[in-house]
């Protein structure tokens, strides 16, 4: 009777433990003026057709013992591509107006922003491939992501 108790929760802290939502959730992501504020400001970036992209944007940011963020830098791979400098700095932008939070959460966090584009000609939505922070993140805590979507149309040649 011992074992038929101990394996049904076994089973249930498992599946508790692969699920990141449920242990991995900081009480910043359960703020609601936080939540608000960043879906408020953080905006798809204003670029032409052609620089509009679907990618991720992480960035690394502190809250002080006044609940300010400070620190704020955007960690990704370097690239090439100069036009992925304007979604950068919507994300460094917004990270950085934010009113002061509650000095509850200090701390250093990374916050995963997926700028998704809906395309017109082709009827999708176009997501990055990959929108899973891989990075590092010691002494840090991963935010829940923040989807941006932003429009592309095509302009047709008369």
């Amino acid at each position: 009777m011992i074992h038929v108790l101990t394996i049904p929760l076994t089973l249930c802290l498992l599946l508790t433990a692969g699920n990141t939502s449920v242990l991995d959730t900081s009480p910043l992501d359960k703020d609601p003026v936080y939540r608000k504020v960043m879906r408020r400001r953080l905006t798809y970036p204003s670029v032409r057709d052609e620089y509009k992209v679907a990618l991720m944007v992480y960035a690394r940011f502190s809250v002080d013992e006044r609940g300010h963020v400070r620190n704020v830098q955007i960690i990704r791979q370097p690239t090439e591509e100069d036009h992925h400098k304007f979604y950068d700095a919507v994300v460094k932008s917004t990270l950085n107006r934010l009113p002061p939070l509650s000095p509850g959460y200090v701390g250093h966090y990374i916050l995963p922003v997926v700028f998704s584009l809906r395309d017109h000609q082709h009827g999708q939505v176009i997501v990055p491939p990959d929108t899973d922070y891989h990075g590092e993140h010691t002494n840090s805590i991963v935010l829940q992501k923040i989807s941006v979507l932003g429009d592309k149309y095509y302009r047709t040649q008369h």
